[in-house]
């Protein structure tokens, strides 16, 4: 029996068939639509009005519905039409976007269809049924994950954090670019045994990365770890610093699926902040050093003050003396020494001012050639003798009889001398000794200057030849000094070529001063300057000589005019270029007639 008949047959045994089959299309739970074999549509049933929200228009005909036809199904429908069993779907269907025919009213709804022939009793195609599936739902959730997890796509490979995902067997299963760029390698699929040594991973101490501290394995375990700090070794040999997060992830269930760590490359900001911190220690340093500068400037300057003004107290209250007052013969000798001595104590004192700045403008030139050093050390200790032994001071003088040869400026290497002999006396109290030796040894001459003075505290010491740094105000002010003399030593023996340092055990122990000069081949022209207690003189008289003496200061004009007249000399003064240029005119002038 056909299948149709057989369906007759058991509505036969129905009291009401009719009845029982429009109840049935009436209340079924899905869409139902009945098409006449021209395509127009003759029944929908409720649940088709529920989904669509709307209902098909008379003159609507499906084999013209260019929805189905947009959607590419058209030739489906046609095929079921024809008398094919056809499921089709799913697709998105919205009544009103049909044109050949108006629906004012309906919505969107994701279906999925099954069109099947309706057969006559000669087994035709009288009318075609369709039933609708309701898929909005589940579509609207498959599209809405489907845009998730594009968008994670998307934050995976262009966050500019790294991004390492691995399952529950710790299987390396994501790894974004910059996670890559992080690492210089790519995804790897190993165990975690395997990660510090395919990875690089190293802690902030440079050794391999232990497992049980790696922050995704112990996510993976179960545990969050926050702001944790390791380091990547690169191919490339770089070392990245790496920080991140690691988090456990879990199935819907509840169930472990692995776990995800989160890191940034905080190499570039840590060097940053590095370097802003010695940048910063660099400015607190140098602000520091300022400071001291500006206290050392200041104590200079009244060390300057003091030194200079002095000696010329002696020299103002014996001018004054010898002006109000008739001295005898013997006391105005005396007052006039004590002038005279006061007055190159200052014109030393000014000497040294002016060599410190020549030396630190770069001008301080050398008049190189060939050098006694011996006769200098001899020349220089002998002129501190009377003062070291009034002092109560010894003073030993080892130096050979020939001549030590060295190449340099004979004027400044009396300079060196004479400073480090003064700063020994300076601060060898009596009854203790200053020893001087000079030696030639191994090519150079190697003078060494050792006294059994107050000695230097060890944290002075480092400064000792630093300019305007003294030991401390108080010894300054008991032994005099501006503190230069020793920056002149060092800065002139560096000029030679040798070498100078100091040594002392400390306070009380004393101090030694060696100097290291380059020899030069002994010399027959080999000079040293005059006796350091060589007055100036004038060399022979000067009777009937014209002198033109041009200067700017008066008292100086003054001194040189009668120095000069004292020899003899016939002086005209000029306190300026012009009136010495005039003065000569009229001396041609005069010799003219």
């Amino acid at each position: 029996m056909k299948p149709l008949e057989e369906i007759r047959a058991q509505l036969g045994q129905v009291s009401d068939p009719l009845a029982l089959l429009e109840g049935i299309f009436a209340c079924a739970p899905v869409g139902l639509q009945i098409f006449e074999a021209s395509g127009r549509c003759l029944l929908v049933n409720q649940a088709f009005r529920n989904l669509f929200g709307a209902e098909p228009p008379p003159e609507y005909n499906v084999l013209e519905d260019e929805i189905a036809e947009r959607n590419g199904v058209l030739d489906l429908v046609h095929r079921a039409f024809a008398g094919e069993t056809i499921t089709i779907g799913p697709i998105w269907y919205d009544p009103r976007e049909l044109t050949q025919v108006r629906v004012p009213q309906g919505r969107r709804v994701a279906i999925s269809s099954t069109f099947f022939p309706l057969l006559d009793g000669a087994g035709k195609v009288s009318h075609v049924a369709i039933v609708f599936k309701d898929l909005t739902t589940e579509i609207e959730a498959r599209e809405q994950a489907e845009q998730e997890r594009d968008l994670l796509r998307a934050i995976f490979r262009q966050s500019g954090d790294g991004i390492v995902v691995c399952d529950e067997e710790g299987i390396i299963r994501g790894f974004n670019p910059e996670a890559e760029r992080q690492h210089g390698v790519d995804r790897r699929a190993v165990p975690p045994e395997q990660w510090s040594s395919v990875y690089g991973l190293l802690d902030m101490r440079g050794q391999a990365l232990p497992l049980s501290d790696t922050p995704l394995y112990r996510a993976l375990k179960g545990e969050r770890v926050e702001n944790a700090r390791w380091m990547v070794r690169r191919p490339d040999a770089a070392v990245r610093i790496l920080t991140g997060t690691a988090l456990p992830l879990q199935h819907a269930d509840g169930s472990p699926a692995g776990a995800v760590v989160t890191t940034r490359d905080e190499t570039e900001r840590l060097r940053l902040e590095e370097d802003l911190r010695r940048q910063s220690a660099t400015t607190q340093r140098l602000y520091e050093e300022a400071q001291e500068l500006h206290r050392i400037k200041d104590e200079f300057l009244a060390t300057v003050s003091h030194e200079l003004r002095t000696p010329l107290q002696a020299i103002l209250g014996w001018a004054r003396l010898l002006q109000e007052t008739d001295e005898g013969p013997a006391r105005r000798m005396h007052g006039l020494a004590t002038i005279e001595r006061n007055a190159r104590v200052q014109a030393r004192l000014v000497d040294d001012i002016l060599d410190a700045s020549r030396l630190v403008s770069g001008t301080l030139r050398l008049d190189w050639k060939p050098v006694d050093l011996a006769a200098i050390v001899r020349t220089v200790g002998d002129g501190f003798k009377e003062p070291a032994s009034a002092k109560g001071v010894g003073l030993s003088l080892d130096v050979p009889a020939g001549p030590v040869v060295v190449g340099g400026d004979a004027t400044r290497l009396q300079q060196i001398v004479w400073n480090v002999l003064s700063n020994a006396l300076k601060f060898t109290p009596a009854a203790h000794r200053v020893d001087v030796r000079l030696r030639a040894q191994e090519g150079q001459a190697v003078l060494r200057v050792a006294d059994s003075g107050i000695g230097i505290d060890p944290e002075f010491l480092p400064h000792v030849f630093d300019p305007f740094w003294q030991a401390d105000s108080s010894t300054t002010r008991a032994h005099g000094g501006l503190g230069l003399g020793l920056a002149l030593v060092s800065h002139l023996v560096e000029m030679h070529g040798g070498s100078v340092e100091a040594h002392s055990d400390g306070r009380g122990q004393g101090a030694v001063f060696t100097i290291r000069l380059r020899l030069e081949e002994p010399d027959a022209t080999a000079t040293a300057p005059a006796s350091v207690a060589r007055e100036a003189r004038i060399p022979g008289r000067l009777s009937g000589v014209r002198v033109l003496v041009v200067e700017d200061e008066a008292d100086t004009r003054d001194l040189l005019s009668a120095a000069l007249g004292h020899s003899g000399a016939l002086v005209e003064p000029a306190a300026s270029a012009g009136e010495a240029l005039e003065a000569l005119r009229r001396r041609r002038r005069a010799c003219a007639t």
